[in-house]
């Protein structure tokens, strides 16, 4: 049996989930939950990216100076509250890796399979006269960033990788995208590069992880989660599939430049963004674990959760108090009817099997789920559960076709919606 990782790109820590985040997540974990409904051996994994400067600024302005420690010890608080989101709205990963707590793996993974491509030479650094940071070998950069200073070229011993344009084309051809836009912006991208050019792995950061003595670059340590992934969880992934925005330039692009080819991404799935009535994208998050109620009051977590896995992950869900005000009425209709269902006056447990009027309804489900055409997936979830209302007023749902009831709430309500369940 094929086996499968899924993922989402690393996840920047911060003090809580943002809209963006658990949206991602959710769908992630829809599609893990799909998968194994159906049988298949499929692992959901979460990324936390830890390392950088954000960390490394919230250490310093508290204490005035770095301490690795209280740094380790702000990301676990950061995920222990990211983790109590997660929960409120049926998010289940099977596991969780730090990028900040790989040292010994990295190094593992480099020494073992990728040292061979990482050089230790002389290369061209673009780096800013006033506060010293470093923008690796684009000598094209001519102002800094973060101060606006000059930019200027300088010489010194690094790590580096030597990326060559055809084998990245290569790289992403072996892989599917959906939509497929995103591996046309990306073929745009790698197809403007030098037909050779070096990839600089070193970055001036306080708060990231070492290889030979030199700092890392945090974007190429939480990119190697990857395979170091896949040496902890000891199974050999036959496919992976990562869920992401459009981050193009921030993942795509270095995870096919540094990874080998069996370490590439098998899918990618890009979302669109949660915007408000303007059209700009939504930002919130919640220290207390209820922004969405803060936000838009009165619509609890499983009901949010089933309005975003209503829409199509192309394009942008607009959210508004008027669009979630209709929407919730027809979340709780359907919860209800799902309860409804599933209570026992509505079952012979001597009957199995699933009704060709409703086993249709259920292939068309898996068949646009696995897709995730989620649109046309809900659609064929709604027609099931209302043919089964109609069919309950004149006979009773045998064993089959009320556990798939159970298995369409767990995978749009979460898994712990009951009577008394308060999300």
């Amino acid at each position: 049996m094929e086996k499968e990782l899924v993922i989402t790109v690393p996840t920047q820590i911060k003090d809580n989930l943002n809209i963006g985040n658990i949206y991602e997540f959710i769908l992630a974990d829809f599609y893990t939950k799909i998968k194994k409904m159906q049988g298949k051996d499929v692992e959901f994994g979460v990324i936390w990216n830890t390392n950088g400067k954000l960390i490394e600024e919230a250490i310093i302005e508290k204490n005035g100076i770095f301490l690795r420690e209280e740094a380790q010890a702000l990301v676990f608080d950061m995920i222990k509250s990211s983790n109590r989101t997660m929960n409120r709205f049926f998010i289940e990963p099977d596991f969780q890796i730090r990028d900040d707590m790989i040292q010994k793996e990295l190094e593992s993974c480099i020494n073992n399979k990728y040292v061979s491509i990482i050089e230790n030479e002389l290369a061209d650094i673009a780096i800013c006269s006033r506060c010293g940071a470093e923008f690796g070998s684009d000598i094209s950069v001519t102002t800094c960033k973060y101060c606006g200073a000059e930019v200027r070229t300088i010489k010194k011993n690094t790590l580096f990788i030597m990326a060559e344009r055809t084998a990245l084309i290569e790289k992403i051809e072996k892989t599917s995208f959906y939509p497929d836009g995103c591996r046309k912006r990306l073929s745009e991208l790698i197809n403007k590069l030098p037909s050779e050019y070096k990839i600089i792995l070193e970055k001036n950061r306080k708060y990231t992880l070492s290889y030979e003595g030199y700092k890392l670059d945090p974007r190429f340590v939480t990119i190697f989660t990857l395979p170091i992934i896949k040496k902890q969880r000891k199974k050999k992934y036959d496919i992976v599939t990562v869920f992401q925005g459009d981050v193009v330039k921030k993942y795509d692009y270095y995870a096919f430049a540094y990874l080998e080819k069996d370490d590439c991404p098998t899918n990618i799935f890009m979302h669109g963004l949660v915007t408000d009535n303007k059209k700009k994208k939504l930002r919130w998050r919640s220290e207390d674990l209820s922004a969405n109620e803060k936000v838009f009051p009165g619509v609890k977590s499983k009901e949010f959760r089933a309005f975003l896995l209503k829409h199509n992950i192309v394009g942008n869900i607009m959210l508004d108090e008027n669009t979630l005000e209709k929407e919730v009425k027809e979340q709780v209709n359907l919860f209800i009817t799902m309860k409804r269902l599933l209570e026992d006056r509505n079952l012979d447990s001597s009957l199995r099997g699933i009704r060709e009027e409703l086993k249709g309804f259920y292939d068309e489900f898996i068949l646009n789920a696995n897709k995730m055409r989620l649109y046309e997936a809900y659609k064929c979830m709604y027609s099931y559960i209302f043919t089964c209302w109609k069919l309950v007023k004149d006979s009773k749902l045998s064993l089959d076709e009320q556990q798939l009831v159970t298995e369409y709430m767990t995978l749009y309500y979460g898994k712990s919606c009951n009577a008394n369940s308060e999300h």
